[in-house]
């Protein structure tokens, strides 16, 4: 929700681009806007995927190193987005390099980080929950 609001408001903050040539204010709207669309979806995955791994994590005396995945996993999911913003705005990569390439890639390796820590989770955490179980 932030990034959508950013990007209608950042172009009202900056009336032009540090880099004349590069047109920004497309690229930003439009990228928030897959954000924002896929959030739900990704939140759904992660968080409760994130919650059963530190759980296990935790379990078998490895909290701390948990935490410290799910903390990198979480600030690369959260962040990335704001990095591309920011290169565009600056005039460090043009609106063409984000949005085929750069955008997809980030937007799969997201998706895909999410199904996967829900999936080792949930598996880890009835392994866990079962080996307990019969000891």
């Amino acid at each position: 929700m932030a990034f959508t609001i950013m990007s209608v408001v950042l172009p009202l903050l900056i009336p032009t681009p540090i880099n004349p040539s590069i047109k920004y204010t497309t690229a930003i709207p439009i990228i928030s806007l897959v954000g924002l669309t896929i959030q739900p979806i990704v939140s759904f995955l992660f968080h409760p995927g994130s919650s059963m791994l530190l759980k296990a994590y935790q379990t078998v005396n490895r909290g701390l190193r948990g935490l410290v995945l799910m903390i990198l996993a979480h600030a690369y999911m959260d962040s990335f987005t704001w990095y591309m913003d920011n290169a565009i705005i600056l005039g460090l990569i043009n609106s063409s390099l984000i949005m085929p390439p750069l955008s997809m890639a980030y937007f799969i390796t997201v998706v895909s980080l999410s199904v996967f820590i829900f999936i080792v989770g949930f598996r880890v955490l009835d392994y866990v929950i079962r080996r307990a179980h019969f000891n």
